[in-house]
């Protein structure tokens, strides 16, 4: 990579980092830290090797440090063999913990959502304070598993206080975090119980924002201390003609 950078700063640490990763037509790559003292001068550049996921069209960008601003004018990604070079112009100053998107020979740019995500929260659960993870099975491929208590503009919710009892939870997964994994048949729930309290999950909704279709998993499961924190959901209401879709 290659990157032209202007830097204001206050102490740089040597735990502060600016975080890149790739995105390809079937996945993403591995997060690359790149220390931010070894990017005083103007260009940077570097040799590293990435996880291969086919032809790359988007870069996300992150300014992991603190008290510090950062204008970053591109990025370039030359193969070592085939010796094509990628640009990814950027332009921008970033702010600490400041990230965004930017595609191929374009620019920064807003993605919108691929999956919308609802958890519905029982009324009779205890704990206030969970962590949940959440991946989806489909026929074509899978996703790693989302944080959705990130709340970053990869994984964004319409609530601070999430999984309160009684509650509706929606999430919206980037498309840059996720692809199209094709028909979802399975969802695989991680829980967290911070607080100690057992935690109800009723049901999740996962909607395919590109073709609006919908898929319904219903949980009705206690998670906690003692209790289980990993279940593994099908999907109900399938048949033969297809999806039965739900109204929210």
């Amino acid at each position: 990579t290659a990157s032209e950078t202007f830097i204001q700063q206050n102490n740089i640490s040597n735990t502060d980092n600016f975080l890149i990763y790739f995105k390809g037509d079937q996945g993403l790559t591995q997060t690359l830290p790149i220390p931010l003292n070894k990017l005083i001068e103007n260009i940077y550049e570097c040799q590293l090797e990435l996880v291969d996921v086919g032809n790359l069209s988007l870069v996300h960008v992150k300014l992991d440090a603190n008290n510090v601003r950062w204008k970053l004018n591109s990025i370039e990604l030359e193969h070592e063999y085939e010796k094509n070079v990628l640009n990814f112009p950027i332009h921008r100053w970033l702010d600490s913990n400041q990230s965004f998107n930017v595609l191929l020979n374009q620019g920064p740019i807003q993605l919108a959502s691929i999956y919308t995500i609802i958890v519905r929260t029982g009324t009779i659960s205890s704990s206030t304070q969970l962590d949940m993870h959440l991946a989806l099975i489909g026929d074509g491929a899978s996703t790693l598993p989302f944080h959705l208590n990130s709340n970053s503009n990869l994984i964004h919710s319409t609530n601070n206080h999430l999984f309160q009892s009684g509650s509706k939870n929606l999430f919206y997964i980037s498309s840059f975090h996720s692809i199209d994994i094709g028909q979802l048949f399975h969802i695989q729930i991680w829980c967290n119980s911070i607080d100690k309290l057992p935690y109800y999950c009723e049901s999740i909704e996962v909607i395919n924002n590109f073709n609006d279709k919908k898929y319904f998993f219903l949980v009705n499961h206690w998670f906690g201390p003692n209790l289980e924190e990993y279940l593994s959901v099908p999907l109900i209401n399938r048949n033969e003609g297809g999806l039965k879709e739900f109204k929210l």
